[in-house]
């Protein structure tokens, strides 16, 4: 885990006796000296260098009743946020000096909280998730922390295979469980859940109801964890609609007269990544690493007026005649 913003804070992990330990490593690697206390005695104040002292010792150091499954950063680091393996969720303020205030506490799954994430667009929302069976993805508002403001149902979502056990489980039961969730970085709101081999996107901006599914992808396995990313398209490829027309050249595509033409795998996946920029990175429970689109979707339509073929990948369209 890796702070930002307007603290010194930089990492931060978990030990055997249930506590959460933060390390400022930028100010205590390098020795700097400032005001402020460190370790367990008193904490660094946000914007100020910490006292220098070893890097062995933890500029926080928070005590947990239950051991710690997940962490993450709220508000650009000025919140810690510390998902137990026993349902709770503590939300530690580290504006606060001193390691005795009590965290923000609240009992946020039936089983451990396995997953944090923070929404990219909007700094106060976060969303949270369990691997137990039937668990719901909810999400939460940390200027309102008496209950979660929405969630996401997984119950009766299931995978291309008939049952999915539930990863880390702890009844052995059979249903549809969550894996993993990421927001999206370029589409505002878009919070990805992975549920056995797919991938929903649910959109969370509409107010004053529950997060409407978007689309579902399906991956070759049973997801373990995802990431998404958009790629950089290459210079020559269309930051728009892209229409070529009868006889024209794609810039990364044979000529339509050139006849038939083997592309290797390697540049075939190239051309593909170009077409669809926006990518899922998804490891399966095999441990395989599979780079895939996020929207893959080919339309094909022909004219009723003259025949003409109009096909599309990602924002490249290509229309010609059937006869050429």
């Amino acid at each position: 885990v890796v702070g930002g913003g307007g603290t010194n804070v930089s990492g931060s992990g978990g030990d055997r006796d249930f506590s959460c330990l933060v390390w400022d490593v930028e100010t205590q690697g390098s020795g700097t000296t400032g005001s402020g206390g460190g370790g367990v005695a008193g904490t660094p104040s946000i914007g100020v260098h910490a006292a220098a002292h070893s890097v062995k010792t933890p500029a926080y150091r928070f005590a947990n009743n239950s051991a710690v499954a997940s962490l993450s950063w709220l508000l650009n680091g000025q919140y810690l946020a510390v998902g137990c393996q026993y349902r709770n969720l503590h939300i530690y303020d580290l504006r606060v000096k001193g390691t005795n205030t009590p965290p923000i506490s609240i009992f946020a799954h039936k089983d451990a909280v396995s997953g944090i994430k923070a929404d990219p667009h909007r700094p106060s929302l976060f969303a949270t998730f369990s691997r137990g069976v039937g668990e719901p993805v909810k999400l939460w508002d940390i200027r309102r922390m008496d209950s979660h403001v929405g969630e996401i149902r997984t119950s009766g979502m299931m995978s291309s295979s008939s049952t999915t056990t539930a990863v880390g489980g702890s009844r052995g039961e059979k249903g549809p469980a969550t894996s993993a969730i990421a927001w999206s970085k370029v589409y505002p709101g878009i919070l990805s859940v992975a549920i056995g081999d797919t991938v929903r996107d649910f959109d969370t901006t509409a107010s004053g109801s529950r997060p409407i599914l978007a689309r579902v992808n399906y991956a070759p396995g049973p997801i373990q964890c995802i990431a998404l990313q958009a790629r950089d398209r290459k210079t020559s490829a269309a930051t728009s609609l892209d229409l070529i027309g009868d006889g024209a050249k794609s810039p990364t595509s044979p000529s339509a007269t050139s006849g038939p033409t083997t592309v290797p795998d390697v540049e075939r996946q190239d051309v593909v990544a170009e077409y669809y920029p926006h990518r899922m990175i998804i490891v399966t429970s095999d441990g395989t690493v599979h780079d895939m689109p996020k929207f893959q979707v080919a339309p094909l339509a022909i004219s009723k007026r003259d025949g003409r073929i109009a096909h599309s990948l990602g924002s490249t369209a290509w229309i010609g005649s059937t006869t050429s």
